[in-house]
């Protein structure tokens, strides 16, 4: 009997969790936006062009962004210019590391939207009830007048 009331409590605490953890409806937007944006950022990385000056050095030089099906096109095969040193073209790749910072800038901005939407939400499910009580009151003053 009693396993039969642990069940029932551990049923009705998930209930409540479950009720707990929904997303309004701005929330659910902002999850949303940020999905997209996180596609996009990923569709559009950040490029490096990888170099070897005169010297035998490797560098990598900023390309800029391109799509990621159609990768940075660059400046032409042959010599580009890094800080005033002639450079050899090696090739393109993509700059990872700037693409992660990306995509946690981005995450760390929605999770503070997240953070807003749900304190301004429980500011209004206050506001909400104290309505509620004075509504209530109100009505309990005509009632009680009445008698």
């Amino acid at each position: 009997m009693q396993g039969l009331q642990t069940s029932e409590v551990n049923e009705g605490e998930i209930e409540r969790r479950k009720l707990e953890m929904k997303l309004s409806q701005t929330q659910k937007t902002i999850v949303i936006i940020w999905t997209i944006g996180f596609i996009i950022i990923g569709f559009f990385p950040p490029w490096l062009e990888v170099c070897i000056t005169s010297n035998h050095t490797i560098c990598s030089v900023s390309g800029g962004y391109s799509l990621i099906l159609l990768p940075y096109i660059g400046s032409e095969e042959g010599a580009v210019i890094n800080y005033g040193f002639p450079c050899l073209k090696l090739g393109k790749k993509i700059d990872v590391s700037r693409l992660i910072v990306q995509w946690l800038i981005w995450t760390a901005a929605t999770c503070a939207s997240l953070c807003i939407s749900m304190n301004s939400g429980k500011k209004q499910e206050e506001g909400q009830e104290k309505k509620k009580d004075v509504l209530n009151e109100a009505i309990e003053r005509v009632f009680d007048s009445k008698d």
